[in-house]
């Protein structure tokens, strides 16, 4: 299984506001997609031992760094991964400096 959350690291207000998309995809075949927040992780069933590329990036109206270019994962272990927005919320848009996706132990 694979299951990505979203660090909490903003006001309460922009957190609400704040959806991140996370796409997998296996040897090039088809994305499986699914939506993430802070308050709600993505959750993915992995079907065998191969590798994967996670891809995040945001849903919400965003400038600047808006996508990651992708983390790699290998195996059917219980992998976690959390995303780590910098972002500013004014004026109901985003504008981030970087998002990065690192594995949580």
């Amino acid at each position: 299984m694979l299951f990505v959350a979203v660090k909490q690291n903003m006001p309460a207000a922009a957190e609400k506001k704040l959806v991140v998309a996370v796409n997998v995809n296996q040897n090039g075949g088809p994305w499986a997609s699914s939506e993430a927040t802070s308050s709600k992780p993505a959750v993915f069933i992995q079907d065998n031992s191969r590798r994967y590329l996670v891809k995040v990036f945001l849903e919400s109206s965003c400038k600047g760094v808006c996508e990651t270019k992708g983390y790699r994962i290998s195996g059917a272990a219980r992998h976690k991964l959390m995303v780590i927005p910098s972002c500013q919320y004014a004026n109901k848009v985003f504008t981030c400096s970087k998002i990065r996706v690192v594995k949580v132990y």
